[in-house]
């Protein structure tokens, strides 16, 4: 069932935000943690983002281009990557709003969309996987398994998710949310697996978008160099487009991956030379005995 549409998109407009920056540091929780830190932040009005930690530093800058700097190297570099590909991956553990806020645009998508109980929004979509990122060219040639999957959001008016659900499995939610929290952008102040605390909170209510950009986060490291000299830190890194591949990035396409491929053929074939290796020393050994 799906309400009238001036019920639901007057509910968008007055419950999600259309401004703000919101950066949040998190340092791995439990007693026997590591100095390991990361900081996730997210422009509302550009929907641009950024992760930084000591594995490495990957975001979209406010025109929508992709960045990313791996562990070991010193440049932050531009690459090709779709804009929605990743754009709640790495965020969304700390920020569940973010998905609100990147669909409501596209609230009529849904495959139901209500008003329930206590002021609260339930969207349903039927995704392939059930991937939100999902989009046309997402998967390699010859990959036909799209099964489209339910998922359910269902967000109060502080844009609190109280449900996520893909298929009937629970897509888990943040513990606890900050008290401090920037207003329907609730920011979680221990992970859903209590791995990560939330230890410092900025939020710039008419937004930054200068500090998302390539030099806005190398000034940031350059501020804070403590956020990338840890290694045990980790950070989902996007999957990047081969050269045969590689296309202009647009809001139509993403980065092909193969989701049938589960070994890698960089680690098979060493061990592969390697056993030929032994086979012929054990081949000559025994024809030298042999004569």
């Amino acid at each position: 069932m799906t309400q009238p549409a001036d019920d639901l998109h007057g509910w968008v407009r007055m419950y999600v935000p259309s401004s703000g920056s919101v950066f949040a540091e998190y340092r791995a929780a439990g007693e026997n943690a590591s100095k390991a830190i990361f900081i996730n932040a997210y422009d509302v009005k550009s929907h641009a983002w950024f992760r930084v930690g000591s594995a490495g530093i990957e975001g979209r800058d406010p025109s929508g281009r992709g960045f990313r700097r791996e562990k070991g190297t010193h440049n932050i570099t531009p690459w090709d990557v779709h804009p929605t590909a990743s754009a709640s991956v790495p965020v969304d553990p700390t920020f569940p709003a973010v998905a609100l806020i990147e669909l409501a645009p596209s609230l009529d998508s849904a495959k139901s969309a209500m008003l329930v109980a206590d002021s609260k929004l339930k969207l349903e979509f039927l995704w392939p996987k059930g991937w939100r990122h999902y989009q046309p060219g997402y998967f390699k040639e010859g990959f036909t398994d799209l099964t489209p999957i339910p998922v359910t959001y269902v967000y109060d008016a502080e844009l609190r998710p109280s449900s996520h659900t893909i298929g009937d499995q629970d897509a888990g939610l943040p513990v606890e949310y900050a008290p401090n929290s920037p207003p329907h952008f609730p920011v979680a102040q221990v992970t859903a697996r209590s791995a990560w605390q939330l230890v410092n909170l900025e939020y710039i209510p008419e937004g930054d978008p200068t500090r998302f950009t390539i030099a806005g986060v190398e000034a940031l490291i350059r501020k804070r160099p403590d956020l990338v000299t840890n290694p045990d830190a980790t950070i989902r890194v996007p999957i990047k487009r081969s050269s045969e591949q590689a296309v202009q990035s647009t809001p139509e396409s993403l980065p092909p991956i193969d989701a049938t491929r589960t070994t890698s053929t960089g680690f098979g074939w060493p061990w592969i030379l390697s056993g030929a290796v032994l086979i012929g020393i054990a081949l000559f050994v025994k024809y030298r005995r042999a004569s």
